[in-house]
Parts: structure tokens; C-alpha cells; sequence
């Protein structure tokens, strides 16, 4: 519709795209079609295209050259793999997470998209309410139905509403949540949780790839702690392939 309508459209997307999809002017395919339900792996290369042409963008209209550039953006997947070796405190923060009804996580800016983004994930995988939340929102209604059942986790991206981050954080304290921070070393002060991430420092606007790590390695754990299989989304039982089939073509 967008095209006929005359705008320029480009589809990013894995191998094995539906026909709506190939009809763009552009078509930027990613990674190979997944096996896993939750497509972790689809939602970050898609990201990769994404960066990439944000920064190819900018280089041509002379903008912002310096914040946005291709030298950070070479970065990443050393710094990805950096993130990587959070998989031991992950682990244990999956098992105290395990036993409670409720998940939130807010952030800022680019932190919105990923805590949005993380909380799918967990609800694909894991069976259990999830909800991502932009950092001002979650004080608006999310916050007065939850208690010690649920717990919170904090984005930091070094923006200046990290400030109110780390009032949420210690509001939630007072209802007795776990609490959890990802943040980078420089925004690693202050921060009252029982659980702090540490995650390599990268420029506020690729903050998601690194915060993406720890989250989608707490989405396996969480559900391996829950005794489930996370890349499923739960078509293994006959109730949800039966219910899948109303909606599927």
C-alpha cells in the first residue's frame, strides 16, 4: 500500500520472506530462516541493517557524521561478544527470576525498543507476563499493580533519564521486587538492585546490541529453569498447534 501510494519502501528481512514482503523497492535480507520460535537472531542482524543504514544515511547528508558512524558500528560484535561473558550471573539471575509471576523492564530512547523487544521474547519462550516499558510509562498504572510477585529490570544508556531509572529502581526496592540494572561502566553509579549487568561501553545509539545479550540469554535460562523448551512457542502441545491452526495459512 505504502508503495502504491508512492513512498520508497525497503523490507528487512530473513531468508524465506513472505511474497508482500519481496514487493518492496528494497529488499534487505539478513540471516537465514530460523528454527527457533523466538527469531533472537532474526530481530538482531535486522538491527545490523538497520545501524548500517543509519550510518550510510548520515555519511551521505553530512550530518552528524561523528555520533553516528560506521568506526562504531565495526565495534560491535567484539563488544557483543564481550557481553557474552554475562552467561554465568545470567544463569543465576534466571533462577531466582523463575519462581515469580511477573516481569517488567523499561528504558529510554533506544532502551524502549529493546525492553519492548525483550519482553516478547520472554513471553515466546517462557510462558510468563512480560512487559516492556518506555522509562516515564511504567510509573502511569504498571507500577501500582506490582509487588514483590514481579520483578523489575532497568535499562541505562548514559542518557540523562537514567536519572529516573534509578528512582524506579529504588522505589521498587520499597515493594520488595528483584531488581536488576543493565548498564554500562559509566553508567554504573548509584544504582540500587540486587543484580547490576555490566555491559561493555558503545555509543547511546547502539546501546541495544549489547543490552540484547544479557536479555535474550536470561529469555533461555528463565525457560530452562521453568522446565520448558524455548524454541517451541509452545506448538508442541496439541492445545496451542490446534489453536495455531485458526490463525495460520
Amino acid at each position: 500500500m505504502a508503495r502504491a501510494a508512492g513512498a520508497l519502501t525497503v523490507a528487512i528481512t530473513g531468508e524465506m520472506s513472505g511474497e508482500g514482503v519481496r514487493g518492496a523497492d528494497f529488499q534487505i535480507q539478513t540471516c537465514e530462516q530460523e528454527v527457533a520460535f523466538a527469531y533472537t537472531k532474526s530481530y538482531t542482524t535486522a538491527l545490523a541493517a538497520l545501524a548500517i543504514l543509519i550510518a550510510r544515511v548520515v555519511e551521505r547528508r553530512k550530518l552528524l557524521a561523528e555520533r553516528y558512524s560506521h568506526k562504531q558500528l565495526s565495534q560491535v560484535p567484539q563488544l557483543m561478544r564481550e557481553a557474552l561473558k554475562l552467561e554465568p550471573q545470567v544463569r543465576e539471575l534466571a533462577k531466582q527470576m523463575a519462581p515469580l509471576a511477573r516481569i517488567e523492564i523499561f528504558g529510554t530512547g533506544v532502551g524502549w525498543a529493546t525492553a519492548s523487544e525483550a519482553a516478547l521474547k520472554i513471553k515466546e519462550a517462557c510462558y510468563i507476563a512480560a512487559e516492556g516499558f518506555e522509562t516515564e510509562e511504567i510509573l502511569h498504572g504498571p507500577f501500582s499493580e506490582t509487588d514483590s510477585r514481579a520483578t523489575l529490570i532497568g535499562l541505562l544508556t548514559g542518557r540523562e533519564t537514567d536519572v529516573r531509572a534509578r528512582q524506579i529502581l529504588r522505589a521498587a526496592g520499597e515493594l520488595k521486587m528483584l531488581r536488576t540494572a543493565i548498564a554500562s561502566p559509566s553508567a554504573n553509579h548509584d544504582i540500587s538492585a540486587e543484580h547490576i549487568l555490566v555491559v561493555p561501553e558503545v555509543a547511546e545509539w547502539l546501546t541495544a546490541f549489547v543490552h540484547l545479550v544479557p536479555l535474550q540469554l536470561l529469555t533461555y535460562f528463565l525457560a530452562l529453569e521453568r522446565g520448558l523448551n524455548p524454541d517451541t512457542g509452545r506448538q508442541d502441545q496439541p492445545a496451542h498447534a490446534a489453536a495455531s491452526r485458526h490463525y495460520k495459512y
